[in-house]
């Protein structure tokens, strides 16, 4: 009979409580543990490997889109320069940046290098390089790039320039051939007589549209030095044989 009351007593318990703690769980096995701990280290591992592939890879395809992004903008800027076909004359007074004329200087163009010569070419690489790079400038007047191209006081004034049709409200679409006679060349300076066909357009700064009188086609001449400075040359001095603004 107390058997009977026992069991019924026990059927008839309230159940717990929503919320009430239940039956304690039995502790993670030792192997079990071990195991998620292993995982967890693999994941850290496998993640410090390849966080500096992904960094490289990303650089990588950053540095292609730059590239690409750079040789199209040189190329939507073409510059020709080839070897002039005429004599250069023997000498030439230039005048300086600011255009003082009591700053004016005879430069002899002497030591006239072959045009085929290995040094006359990678000369003149570096001469269309310049003139592509200040060609996007004077028409996306951004200056930024210039000094890839320049250096010194050249690099003063082409951004001088740039600034100049800025503020202006101008900009410039610059086109011609570059006839370039290179004289007292090293492995390191070169000299550059420059007779420019200029066929350039003044454009509105906004909708690079021509401005009106533009002159017709014209044959300025320069000087040009450029210099090989960390292994690349860049122009370094600008002259010309006629009066310009800096």
């Amino acid at each position: 009979m107390a058997t009977r009351d026992t069991a019924r007593d026990t059927a008839g318990e309230p159940a717990p409580a929503a919320g009430a703690a239940g039956p304690a769980r039995e502790p993670m096995s030792r192997p079990a543990w071990i195991a998620a701990m292993a995982a967890a280290m693999a994941i850290v591992f496998a993640a410090a490997l390849l966080l500096p592939w992904w960094r490289q890879q990303t650089l990588a395809r950053e540095e292609a889109a730059q590239a690409g992004a750079m040789a199209t903008s040189e190329a939507a800027y073409p510059a020709t320069v080839i070897p002039s076909r005429t004599p250069a004359p023997t000498a030439v007074a230039v005048v300086p940046l600011d255009g003082s004329a009591g700053g004016t200087q005879v430069i002899a163009i002497q030591n006239i290098l072959p045009p085929s010569s290995p040094l006359a070419q990678e000369i003149r690489v570096a001469q269309s390089r310049f003139w592509q790079i200040y060609g996007a400038a004077l028409y996306e007047l951004d200056e930024s790039r210039l000094p890839e191209v320049a250096s010194g006081e050249a690099l003063e004034f082409v951004i001088g320039q740039v600034r100049r049709l800025r503020a202006e409200g101008q900009a410039a679409d610059v086109r011609g051939e570059h006839l370039s006679t290179i004289f007292d060349a090293s492995e390191t300076k070169a000299f550059i007589h420059d007779k420019f066909v200029n066929r350039s357009q003044s454009l509105d700064a906004t909708t690079k549209k021509p401005i009106a009188g533009t002159p017709d086609t014209t044959y300025p001449e320069y000087i040009h030095v450029f210099e090989r400075i960390d292994g690349e040359w860049k122009m370094t001095h600008f002259y010309s044989t006629t009066r310009m603004s800096s």
